[in-house]
């Protein structure tokens, strides 16, 4: 799998993606990784509904899946996993608010796509 963090992403290729994925309004629910990964960790609809509707992309890679992530106040960062193609939540979590992603592994990146192209063709 590519993958292209955001940080090598364009100001309009984020402003693309982001505009995309919140315009969505039919989100599926219904597989059960999904909603056991919500009630393991605590992750309520709502909150899934408002980072799939107002989080910044973090990522997006050649499954045809973003990575999105909403800081909730009281509750830190939500994170979900969507399937663009199937409009299906793949997976969610939380992590810390202030997370200045020290552990991010820059090596598992770097997928030389202009993503605007490659979301408008899974559209």
């Amino acid at each position: 799998m590519d993958r292209k963090h955001r940080i090598e992403m364009s100001k309009s290729e984020i402003s693309f993606a982001e505009t995309f994925i919140h315009s969505i309004t039919e989100w599926n629910f219904a597989t059960d990784h999904a909603m056991e990964r919500m009630e393991e960790k605590g992750v309520a609809k709502l909150d899934v509904i408002n980072t799939l509707k107002y989080g910044e992309v973090v990522e997006v890679n050649s499954y045809g899946r973003v990575v999105l992530r909403l800081i909730l106040k009281g509750k830190g960062a939500c994170i979900v996993v969507a399937g663009l193609r199937d409009r299906a939540l793949v997976t969610t979590w939380f992590n810390k608010a202030v997370d200045n992603h020290k552990t991010l592994r820059v090596s598992d990146y770097g997928w030389k796509v202009n993503t605007t192209e490659y979301l408008r063709s899974i559209q």
